[in-house]
């Protein structure tokens, strides 16, 4: 099974700057979507669906997702995502 690698270059809603380079250096396909005008959570919940439907479509195209993102609120979208592509996720959480 091949790996799909999306990289997320926000924190919430806002970019972290230099983040999305590392898109161009290893094959990372960029979950950068433009941001909505409005507040915080509406900005975050841009950046989440559209980290969720990337991976879905890898899921579901029968690759194996792996998400570098700049928050703990990402892997709710992975989940999801996940979960919308009918895979029952086990998830390991890494924190410092």
């Amino acid at each position: 099974m091949s790996s799909c690698r999306i990289l997320t270059p926000t924190l919430l809603d806002r970019p972290v700057p230099g983040l999305d380079a590392v898109a161009d250096r290893g094959g990372w396909t960029l979950n950068a979507p433009p941001l909505p005008a409005g507040d915080e959570m509406t900005r975050t919940g841009a950046v989440l669906v559209a980290l969720a439907t990337q991976v879905e479509s890898a899921a579901r195209s029968g690759q194996r997702p792996v998400t570098l993102g700049g928050d703990c609120c990402q892997p709710i979208a992975m989940m999801a995502g996940l979960a919308r592509a009918g895979v029952r996720p086990l998830l390991l959480w890494l924190d410092a």
